[in-house]
C-alpha cells in the first residue's frame, strides 16, 4: 500500500470518526434538550400539584382549625367519662391484696431475714405478681365492675355533680320548664326534651339519662367554635385556634363541661360569647359597605335578641349578655370624643413613657404575686381594717380565721371561696399564662387609647368584670376563662408571629425544606410551659367522678316504691335534689342553701338530743321554720326568737309548750298577729304552725357518709348567729376522719392520731396513748356501750369501732360531735334514738355508705 493510499484511509477514518462524533453530540444535545424539558415539565406539575394542595389547605383552612379543636375537645372529655380513676383503684386494691399474700408467703419463708431485706422481696415479688396475665385480667375485671357501679340499670352512666338532676326532674315529671315560680328559669329541661326527641329519631333504644348525657359535649363544641371567630375577629385565625384550644383544654373549663355535668353552665356560657360575637358582627356590618348591609344587620339584631329572651329563662343573670355590650359602647363613645387622649398619645416621648411604664407595672405585679405572698397576707388585713366592713366582706379582704365565715363552709360546697391572689393565678393556668394576658391587658388598653376600637373595649370590660366577678366567686370563673382564652390567644399568636417573621428573613431559599420544622420546633417552645402549667389541673379533672352511685340510687328507689307519694324525705341538702329527682318525694331542702331551713337541717345533725331531733323533723316537715321565726321577730330579737323555738322544742309535749309560750312569749296587744278565726289562741296558732297536720307525714331520714369529711360545713350552719348574719361556733369545727383497724377474735387494733391502740370486745377496755370517755364498738347490727372514767383537761372524747364492707374502721372525736344525731344514725345504727327504724343499708364499692331511717313518730 502506497503512502498516499495510506493517508487517503486514514483521512477517511477520520472524517468518519468526526460525523460519528458530530452526530453523537447532536443526539447528546437533543437528549439534554428532552431532559430540561422533562425536568420543567416535572417542576411545573410539582409546583402545580403544590399550588394545589396550598389552595386547598387555604381554602380550608378554618375547617381544618375547628375539627382539631373539636377532636381535642371530644377526645379529653371522652377519655375523663371512661372514668380512668377505677383503673388505679382497681390495680389499688389488687397490689394490696397481692402484696398481704407475698407478706405472709416471705415471712413463713425467711423468718432470719432481717426486716429490710424482707420488705426488698416483697416489693419485687409484689411488682412480679401484679405483672402476671391472670392479675392484669383481674385487675380489668374489677375495673369494669366498679365502672358498672356508676351506671343505671338501663346501662346509662349516672349525671354528674348535684344540680343536672334538678334540671332532670322538671324535664321529666312534667313540670312547665318556663314557669316563673319556684322553678324558674328552667329551659334548660326543655332544651333536655328536644335534645331527647332528636336522639331518639336515630337510636330508638336510648334513655333519657342516656341522651343529655351528651349535652355538655354540644354546648363546649358550639362555645368553642364561637370562640375561635371571636379571636379571628378580634386577631386573626392563629389567635382565634389558640384561644379555643386553651378553652377547652382550661382544666376549670373541663370541670364545668364534663359529659354527664347537664348544667347551665355550659349554655349559659355559649349564650354570653354568641351574644358577644353578634354584637361585634353588627359593629363590622355598620362599618362597611357591602350588599344588603342593612338585611343583614336587621337579621344579626334579630338573632341577639332571641337569644338575649331566651336567656331570660335560664339563668337569672341574663342581662350580663346586654350590660357588656353596652358598656364597651358607652366606653367607646367616651373614649372617641375625648381628644386630649388622642392628643396625649400622639406625642412620642410620652408614648414611650407609657410603653416602659406598662413593662414596669407587669414587672412589679408579677413579683409581687411570686415573691410577695406574706406581704400580701399583711397588706389585705391593713385594708380590711380600713374600708367598710361590708366591703371588706364583700372583696374577701380581712382577718378571717378557720372558724369565721368565708373560708369554711363555703368553701367546702364551692358556691363561694376565698380569694386568693396565688390560688386565683393557680386557676387561671399558672404564672406563665398570667405573664402572657397581663402582657396583652396591658397592650391592648394601650391600643385603645391610642386608637379605640370597639371591639377591643368590649374585649377589656368582658376580662375586667368576669375576672373581678372570679376573683370573689370561685362559681364564676367559668364565665371568665372565655376571655382570658381570648386575650392569651392574640398574646401567643402575637408572639408566635414576631419570632416566626424573624426566622422567615433567616431562611434562604436552599435551606426552606427546614422552615416547617422550625415553625413546629418554635410553636412547640412557646407552647411547652402552657401546657406544663395546665397539666396537673387536667390529670386532677380525670380523677373526677359522678357522686351518684348505685348505693345512693338504690336507696333513692327503695323510698319511691316503699312510700307513699305524699311521704318527705330529709337529708343533708344537696343530696335532696339527688332523691327529690329519683325517689319522686319532696324533701326538706335541695339545690342550694338558705335560712332558716338550712339551720334547723344542721341542728338536727348536731342535736344530742334524740326527742328535740324528732321535733325538729316535724318543724321541717310543716315548713314552719321560716314562718314561726317572722312571728317571733314581732316582738324578739333574731337570736331570742331562734332560742325560743329551741325551747318549744325541747318540750315533751303540747301542755308543756302552750305553758311556756303563755308565760315566756310576751306580745303586746298592738303586735298580736291576725289569726284564723276558729283558732283560740296564739300559742295553739304557734303550735299549728310547728307541728301542723304533715308534721307526723311518713318521713325518711337519709344519711350518707360523704358528710362525715365535711362534717364542719354542718357545724358552720348550726353555729349560725341570726344577729350577726355570721357562724359563732361553740366548739371547733371538727370533719369526721376514718381510720384503718385490723381485726381478731379479742378485738381490732386501729391506727389513730399515729398512735396504735386496741379495742377489747369484751371488756370494752382500750389499750394505747389515746384516752377514750365513751367506747362503742358496732358489729352486725349490734351497739356495744362502755363509759370510762378518766380524767383529763380539757374536752372528753369517744372512740367508735365499727364494721363497714367486712371491713374494721374507727373514728376517734370530741363526745359533742360523737354524742350528735349525724354520728348515731351514720355509724350508730340509731343507738338511743328509738324514733328512728333503720330499713335501708347499703355500701358501694369505693364511694359512698347509705343508710336510710323511717321515722317512727310518738315512741319515745
Amino acid at each position: 500500500m502506497t503512502a498516499s493510499n495510506m493517508f487517503e484511509e486514514d483521512f477517511l477514518d477520520i472524517g468518519k470518526q468526526l460525523k460519528q462524533e458530530n452526530i453523537q453530540q447532536k443526539n447528546k444535545e437533543k437528549l439534554e434538550k428532552i431532559k430540561q424539558e422533562y425536568n420543567e415539565e416535572s417542576k411545573k406539575e410539582k409546583s402545580k400539584k403544590k399550588e394545589t394542595k396550598n389552595n386547598f389547605l387555604e381554602k380550608y383552612r378554618v375547617v381544618i382549625l375547628i375539627l382539631i379543636i373539636c377532636l381535642v375537645a371530644s377526645g379529653l372529655r371522652f377519655y375523663i367519662a371512661s372514668m380512668p380513676i377505677t383503673e388505679t383503684w382497681a390495680e389499688s386494691v389488687v397490689e394490696q391484696n397481692l402484696e398481704n399474700q407475698v407478706v405472709k408467703k416471705i415471712s413463713d419463708q425467711y423468718p432470719t431475714f432481717s426486716e429490710s431485706k424482707k420488705d426488698e422481696l416483697v416489693l419485687q415479688g409484689t411488682r412480679e405478681a401484679l405483672a402476671a396475665s391472670q392479675n392484669q385480667v383481674t385487675i380489668n375485671e374489677l375495673s369494669k365492675k366498679y365502672k358498672e357501679s356508676y351506671k343505671d340499670p338501663l346501662g346509662a352512666t349516672y349525671l354528674y355533680e348535684i344540680d343536672p338532676y334538678f334540671f332532670y326532674r322538671i324535664a321529666t315529671q312534667g313540670k312547665d320548664p318556663l314557669s316563673k315560680g319556684k322553678e324558674g328559669h328552667t329551659l334548660l329541661a326543655f332544651i333536655e326534651l328536644w335534645w331527647y326527641q332528636a336522639t331518639n329519631l336515630f337510636f330508638n333504644d336510648v334513655s333519657f339519662t342516656g341522651a343529655i348525657f351528651y349535652l355538655p359535649l354540644l354546648f363546649t363544641l358550639l362555645s368553642a367554635i364561637i370562640i375561635f371567630f371571636l379571636g379571628k375577629e378580634l386577631w386573626n385565625d392563629n389567635a382565634g385556634f389558640i384561644s379555643a384550644l386553651f378553652f377547652v383544654i382550661h382544666p376549670i373549663m373541663l370541670e364545668f363541661s364534663l359529659l354527664g355535668f347537664v348544667d347551665t353552665n355550659m349554655v349559659n356560657l355559649f349564650t354570653i360569647v354568641t351574644t358577644g360575637l353578634l354584637f361585634l358582627l353588627i359593629i363590622r356590618c355598620l362599618r362597611t359597605e357591602m350588599k344588603y348591609k342593612y338585611l343583614i344587620i336587621i337579621f344579626l339584631s334579630l338573632a341577639e335578641a332571641i337569644l338575649i329572651l331566651a336567656f331570660v329563662y335560664l339563668w337569672s343573670a341574663w342581662y350580663i349578655s346586654v350590660i357588656l355590650p353596652l358598656v364597651a359602647l358607652c366606653c367607646y363613645s367616651i373614649l372617641v370624643f375625648r381628644k386630649k387622649i388622642s392628643i396625649l398619645l400622639e406625642n412620642n416621648q410620652k408614648r414611650k413613657y407609657v410603653f416602659f411604664a406598662s413593662i414596669a407595672l407587669v414587672v412589679l405585679i408579677f413579683g409581687v404575686g411570686y415573691y410577695g405572698t406574706h406581704a400580701k397576707d399583711q397588706i389585705v388585713n391593713k385594708i380590711g381594717q380600713i374600708i367598710p366592713e361590708n366591703l371588706a366582706k364583700y372583696l374577701h379582704v380581712g382577718t378571717f380565721t378557720k372558724n369565721q365565715v368565708w373560708p369554711d363552709a363555703f368553701f367546702l360546697i364551692k358556691e363561694l371561696q376565698t380569694a386568693d391572689v396565688i390560688i386565683f393565678i393557680n386557676y387561671m393556668g399558672g404564672k406563665a399564662v398570667l405573664l402572657v394576658v397581663l402582657g396583652m391587658l396591658l397592650y391592648v388598653g394601650y391600643s385603645v387609647f391610642k386608637k379605640p376600637d370597639v371591639k377591643y373595649v368590649y374585649l377589656l370590660i368582658s376580662f375586667m368584670v368576669f375576672g373581678i366577678l372570679s376573683f370573689r366567686a370561685i362559681r364564676i370563673f367559668p364565665y371568665f376563662v372565655p376571655y382570658l382564652s381570648l386575650l392569651f390567644g392574640i398574646g401567643i399568636a402575637l408572639i408566635s408571629e414576631k419570632i416566626l417573621e424573624k426566622i422567615g428573613a433567616h431562611i434562604t431559599n436552599e435551606k426552606k425544606g427546614f422552615e416547617m420544622l422550625l415553625i413546629i420546633l418554635v410553636l412547640v417552645c412557646i407552647g411547652f410551659p402552657f401546657v406544663y402549667s395546665l397539666s396537673s389541673g387536667i390529670r386532677q379533672t380525670t380523677n373526677i367522678m359522678p357522686i351518684m352511685d348505685d348505693a345512693i340510687y338504690n336507696s333513692a328507689i327503695y323510698i319511691k316504691e316503699t312510700s307513699t307519694t305524699d311521704a318527705i324525705v330529709s337529708t343533708w341538702w344537696d343530696r335532696g335534689t339527688f332523691y327529690n329527682a329519683l325517689a319522686e318525694r319532696d324533701v326538706h331542702l335541695q339545690s342550694q342553701p338558705y335560712m332558716p331551713t338550712t339551720y334547723w337541717l344542721s341542728s338536727f345533725y348536731t342535736e344530742d338530743d334524740a326527742l328535740i331531733a324528732a321535733n325538729m323533723i316535724s318543724l321541717l316537715n310543716c315548713k314552719g321554720d321560716s314562718e314561726i321565726y317572722s312571728i317571733l321577730q314581732h316582738t324578739n330579737t333574731s337570736a331570742e326568737s331562734v332560742e325560743i323555738m329551741h325551747t318549744l322544742l325541747s318540750k315533751k309535749n303540747k301542755n308543756e309548750q302552750t305553758e311556756y309560750i303563755n308565760s315566756s312569749i310576751y306580745v303586746e296587744e298592738n303586735d298580736k298577729l291576725t289569726v284564723e278565726s276558729d283558732t283560740p289562741s296564739y300559742a295553739t296558732y304557734i303550735l299549728n304552725t310547728i307541728f301542723c297536720a304533715k308534721s307526723k307525714t311518713e318521713t325518711y331520714v337519709v344519711v350518707i357518709d360523704d358528710l362525715m369529711p365535711r362534717f364542719s360545713a354542718v357545724e358552720y350552719f348550726a353555729a349560725w348567729n341570726f344577729e350577726t348574719q355570721q357562724p359563732d361556733p361553740k366548739f371547733p369545727y371538727t370533719d369526721i376522719e376514718e381510720n384503718g383497724c385490723l381485726g381478731s377474735q379479742s378485738g381490732v387494733y386501729c391506727s389513730i392520731q399515729n398512735k396504735n391502740v386496741f379495742v377489747n370486745f369484751t371488756s370494752l377496755l382500750v389499750s394505747g396513748q389515746v384516752p377514750a370517755n365513751d367506747v362503742y364498738v358496732v358489729e352486725n347490727g349490734t351497739v356495744q356501750y362502755m363509759h370510762q372514767n378518766i380524767t383529763s383537761s380539757g374536752q372528753s372524747w369517744t372512740l367508735i369501732t365499727y364494721q363497714r364492707a367486712g371491713y374494721w374502721k374507727a373514728v376517734y372525736l370530741p363526745k359533742q360531735v360523737a354524742d350528735s344525731m349525724y354520728v348515731r344514725l351514720m355509724l350508730l345504727d340509731g343507738y338511743n334514738a328509738p324514733d328512728f327504724e333503720k330499713v335501708f343499708d347499703e355500701v358501694h364499692i369505693e364511694t359512698s355508705w347509705v343508710k336510710v331511717y323511717k321515722m317512727k313518730w310518738n315512741v319515745s
